[in-house]
């Protein structure tokens, strides 16, 4: 509790006080005392000295408190009330004194801050009052002389005006404090120990948690001056915290970029996972704007050296990698001359911070999963990366796997258990079943639903997505949910296919290259017409149709040297024997197991169940074995 002195002017109000003071528990008095006006400065320091934290007094006493230290104050005032019944005693007074000139008259005589609101008193009680403030006690005797020029016929004031009213022969009032008027200052008071206790409390929670935090914080103001730092940061820097506060941060960061700084103070821009250089160490710096009301108030600054976010998730990442959760991929993996691929890729690196769902559109072979995985390891999340190719499974068996089995029992960890504080990439998402999208949005909205008896719970998982497809195509014809589509719809990138960014193909070519001589042990080179060849094809198959270039090239071709020719030649494989099988009686089947299959389901009907169960399968296996051999899903007869 906050410790507080009060000071009073007379002995009187020191016992009013003392009998007030135990109804405010929240009030810890250092002191009720009585102390004559010479001594305030002196006593007052001498409390600030002992830790107090608040002082109460009245009028003079409170002027030179407040003047001569730094402790707040809180002035004792004369309520409306007590003053009204001074004036009406005065009033009763002068109306039964018959000595008494003229009409009744009374003059308040004091300081400014010794009254309440007094401008409607004449009005309330019916009787002319005037207010006379002094700025120090000599003006006390004036203003009483200056009331009786003014006609005043008595004076309310305190010992000074008092004393004068009485030599000039006019009776007066001592201007007391009544019950009111001191509960009405000890009220305030106990509210302000109140808020300081408060306050208080919190600075030894922060400065608590701050000291015992690994990571290094420091809090700057507006103008990039220390305000407060934590013991880790101060250890990092090399510095005693206490020779920190007040230092530009500016100048004991040179490596930290200005426009990181602009962008908090000045724009209220967060500036996450950015890495500066502090005395050889590399440190992930992260910046968040402090706001108040809307307004900007400094910021503040954590540090994490990147050896400590190693140890902290090795652990982690060593299981992830038994199970092959790691991803490879960085943002470095790339280049790019191409302006639209270069804005793509800074977009990205954007977006990595944050754990916004992200769609990835284009076309097949421009590496979305790599992209995927580069989002990954730029983001904060520090998990697995699980990916899934949502048309390599029966809708049936997809949903199981991210979402679990209707059972009382939870065995198996799903997909999206695996990957919470990662990332889960979905290839193809057109291929959801409906019923899978739906559980998808209420996913994308932070709420995982397994599929049992358990209740919703929420899930840290970054979610990715990719299609080649035209999913605003596949909303209007109703195989895609319209919702789940606007919400993937908030930050989707188009990866341009390769065609679009020529300059790029050769670099492309010459480091996949690079990679099969390295692996074979081989050395090819194009000539001139080659080069130009591979710059202006098409490369419908993108990078991936690249990459299997070049490795058909370095195994198959026996010549040291590749020309145009030899390019058109791998180029122009024919196509496997795999003509799009119609459904029902048409359809033609090569495969004697294919030929097989299709009778029995059309002697079935195309009823999947009956074929399972006469084949001895599940429905699930039965639907891979019609999607091996090229048998429409929705065979009928």
């Amino acid at each position: 509790m906050a410790k507080v002195g009060i000071l009073m002017p007379y002995p009187e109000l020191k016992d009013l006080a003392e009998s007030l003071v135990p109804n405010y528990p929240r009030i810890t008095p250092m002191c009720i005392e009585y102390v004559v006006t010479s001594r305030i400065a002196a006593r007052v320091q001498e409390l600030a000295d002992n830790g107090c934290e608040l002082i109460v007094a009245r009028g003079l006493h409170a002027r030179i408190a407040r003047s001569s230290s730094v402790i707040p104050v809180v002035e004792m005032r004369v309520s409306t009330q007590d003053l009204g019944i001074l004036v009406r005693n005065l009033k009763s007074k002068l109306q039964t004194n018959p000595n008494a000139p003229g009409p009744c008259k009374i003059g308040i005589i004091g300081f400014s801050n010794m009254f309440h609101e007094t401008d409607h008193l004449s009005e309330f009680l019916g009787i002319d009052i005037s207010v006379y403030t002094a700025r120090d006690i000599e003006q006390l005797s004036v203003m009483t002389d200056k009331a009786v020029e003014d006609g005043c016929s008595g004076v309310i004031g305190g010992e000074f005006a008092s004393r004068r009213a009485a030599e000039l022969g006019i009776p007066s009032m001592f201007l007391s404090m009544g019950e009111e008027s001191m509960n009405e200052a000890l009220n305030t008071a106990s509210l302000l120990c109140y808020a300081n206790d408060l306050r208080k409390r919190a600075n030894v929670e922060m400065e608590t948690m701050l000291t015992y935090m690994q990571s290094g914080v420091m809090q700057i103001g507006n103008t990039g001056l220390i305000q407060r730092v934590n013991r880790a940061c101060a250890h990092l820097l090399g510095v005693m915290p206490r020779d920190l506060v007040g230092q530009d941060v500016r100048a004991l960061l040179p490596d930290l970029k200005p426009q990181f700084l602009e962008d908090a103070l000045l724009h209220g821009q967060e500036t996450l996972a950015e890495v500066v250089i502090i005395h050889s160490t590399a440190v992930m710096l992260n910046i968040i704007p402090i706001q108040i009301d809307g307004v900007n108030d400094g910021a503040i600054l954590t540090f994490q050296e990147e050896k400590e976010i190693i140890e902290l998730d090795s652990k982690l990442r060593q299981e992830h990698f038994k199970r092959g959760y790691i991803p490879r991929f960085t943002f470095d993996y790339y280049f790019s001359e191409n302006k639209a691929f270069a804005t793509m890729l800074n977009q990205l690196k954007r977006i990595s911070k944050y754990p916004t769902p992200v769609l990835l559109l284009g076309e097949p072979g421009v590496r979305k999963g790599i992209l995927a995985q580069c989002i990954h390891n730029a983001s904060l999340q520090k998990g697995a990366f699980i990916s899934m190719d949502c048309s390599a499974l029966h809708p049936d068996d997809l949903d199981t796997l991210l979402f679990g089995k209707f059972t009382t029992r939870r065995d198996e960890r799903t997909l999206i258990e695996e990957a919470h504080g990662g990332t889960l990439y979905l290839m193809h998402i057109e291929a959801m079943a409906k019923e899978t999208q739906y559980k998808m949005l209420h996913l994308l909205r932070g709420w995982y639903e397994h599929n049992g008896p358990n209740l919703p719970e929420v899930m840290d998982v970054r979610l990715i997505f990719s299609t080649e497809g035209n999913l605003k195509e596949s909303v209007r014809k109703g195989e895609f949910r319209h919702d789940l589509y606007y919400a993937l719809s908030v930050l989707q990138m188009r990866v341009p296919p390769l065609r679009e960014q020529r300059e790029d193909i050769p670099k492309w070519f010459e480091t996949f290259m690079n990679t099969k001589e390295e692996k074979y042990g081989r050395t090819i080179q194009l000539t001139p017409d080659a080069i130009d060849f591979i710059t202006n094809y098409d490369w419908p198959g993108n990078l991936d149709q690249m990459d299997n270039l070049c490795e058909r090239l370095i195994v198959l071709e026996r010549k040291r040297t590749i020309d145009r020719a030899t390019l058109e030649l791998h180029l122009e494989i024919p196509e496997a024997d795999s003509e799009p099988q119609e459904s029902g009686r048409t359809g033609t089947y090569h495969d004697p197991r294919a030929v097989a299959l299709a009778e029995i389901l059309r002697r079935n009907f195309g009823n999947r169940e009956k074929t399972a169960a006469e084949l001895g399968i599940s429905k699930t296996t039965l639907w891979r074995r019609m999607k091996k051999y090229g048998i429409d899903r929705e065979f009928t007869i």
